[in-house]
């Protein structure tokens, strides 16, 4: 019994209860944080998609009025919708998009 008490101080002393609270409280820290980064990326994706279909339609147009998209134009969507789907994966509606701008920049 003297053993127990003996090993129940000197834990106490080790702090080991306080390191037990520090383990719950990270804990409770990463969760949140992680439903906080969750959000971040969903308003991410919603921006990216928003400007990648706005932008599509500006160029659409401007093509399909004898204009043409400049390379940056190109690039710049281009890079925006790769990072739009590493975030979101398969998406039908802008993979549809992502072929046909590709024929945008042939045109004169």
């Amino acid at each position: 019994m003297n053993t127990l008490r003996w090993i129940v101080l000197v834990m106490g002393l080790l702090g080991i209860p306080s390191i037990f609270t520090m383990v719950v409280w990270i804990v409770r820290r990463v969760k949140k944080l992680l439903k906080d980064l969750e959000s971040l990326m969903n308003g991410t994706k919603s921006m990216i998609r928003k400007n990648l279909i706005n932008d599509y339609f500006e160029y659409e147009e401007r093509c399909q009025n004898g204009g043409s998209i400049t390379i940056e134009e190109l690039d710049e969507w281009m890079n925006r919708y790769k990072a739009y789907h590493n975030l979101m994966g398969d998406n039908g509606v802008l993979d549809d998009k992502y072929k046909k701008m590709l024929d945008f920049k042939n045109k004169p």
